[in-house]
């Protein structure tokens, strides 16, 4: 008996701990709750929050897969032995460059905000 009211009890806890979302939204309409709609409306956000946003998308689009160019391929591994006998980490180099961009991003933001 203290077995089923112990799993019983169990049970509800793991149900209550479940994402929940308000009353006329569902998960099949929107998935990515609770931005709904494909083309989110910026104006609620304030300049900065918009700035930040602007920022994050144009991070992400730096980050999408290559375009499929021919001999792109051979080229990147003719410039990886090259940077290899120069003794520079092609990784390496790429992260450099990414943090180079972020940095640039914080001081937009900080301008923007005036700090």
């Amino acid at each position: 008996m203290l077995r089923a009211v112990v799993l019983t009890v169990c049970m509800f806890a793991a149900a209550q701990g479940r994402p929940q979302l308000p009353a006329g939204v569902s998960a099949a309409a929107c998935p990515n709750y609770p931005l709904c709609n494909s083309a989110p409306d910026l104006s609620i956000f304030t300049p900065a929050q918009q700035a930040v946003i602007a920022q994050h998308n144009a991070i992400a689009q730096a980050n999408l897969p290559r375009p499929v160019v021919p001999g792109l391929d051979a080229h990147a591994a003719a410039e990886a032995e090259v940077l290899a006998a120069q003794g520079i980490n092609p990784g390496a180099l790429s992260h450099a460059q990414a943090e180079a961009r972020v940095r640039q991003f914080e001081t937009e933001l900080r301008a923007a905000s005036g700090f």
